[in-house]
């Protein structure tokens, strides 16, 4: 038996009639339990290269998708936002049995935040929802201030913008509810929510003149015309 030959049982003893064992313990092999094949400890420069140039590809690729689903995301917010509030200017009007208003805001979270009653001015910079007893749209002593909403997000960034339809009577400046629950809107009326992508990404938010509120499809006006992000 060869010196190196560890026996399977006890020494002198062969397993089945062999002089190597066919099962060598481990603490009688004379090599390490785990072999380090030198050949194989890492990628090479050239494989280094190549995969870092797959990654810039893929990343290339998939960065403009990610910035649109971002921009999406955030409009898409912003509408479910303003749909919200017109849903609690409603209720709360028919609950309380009084007027109940949704006004465009250049201070909405100010101590005494006002309505901003220049039409010219785009609803972006923010809006106050208040009891208004008197239903003239303006913030006067004693009327509660239900709920405030900051200036819109990605407004630097991404040109995000809130929009009335210029009309002072309509939804330039504010949506009243009455305490039945239908508005002061003559006719049917939207405000419309876009981004730096256009009109053909924007959404316009339909508010009926019996308090009714929809949304339109994407790029579409009130009346399924090419929505106007101006």
């Amino acid at each position: 038996m060869r010196a190196n030959a560890c026996p399977f049982i006890r020494p002198g003893v062969p397993f089945v009639g062999q002089n190597k064992p066919g099962v060598i313990p481990f603490i009688c092999h004379n090599q390490p339990f785990v072999v380090i094949n030198y050949r194989l400890t890492g990628f090479t420069l050239i494989e280094l290269i190549v995969a870092l140039s797959i990654a810039a590809i893929l990343l290339t690729l998939a960065a403009p998708s990610m910035s649109s689903f971002i921009l999406s995301q955030r409009l898409s917010g912003q509408v479910n936002d303003l749909i919200a509030d017109l849903n609690l200017a409603r209720s709360e009007a028919i609950k309380r049995g009084v007027s109940v208003t949704i006004c465009k805001s250049a201070n909405p979270t100010a101590a005494s935040p006002a309505c901003n009653t220049t039409t010219g001015d785009a609803w972006t910079t923010g809006r106050v929802i208040f009891v208004d007893l008197d239903g003239d749209g303006v913030i006067d002593a004693g009327e509660t201030v239900l709920r405030v909403r900051e200036e819109l997000d990605g407004v630097a960034a991404s040109n995000n913008r809130l929009l009335g339809d210029g009309d002072a009577d309509s939804t330039a400046n504010r949506i009243t509810y009455t305490g039945t629950g239908l508005t002061t809107l003559a006719a049917e009326a939207e405000l419309r929510v876009c981004d730096n992508r256009g009109a053909n990404f924007g959404r316009a938010v339909v508010i009926h003149s019996t308090g009714r509120v929809r949304l339109a499809e994407q790029g579409q006006n009130k009346d399924g015309g090419t929505l106007s992000c101006a």
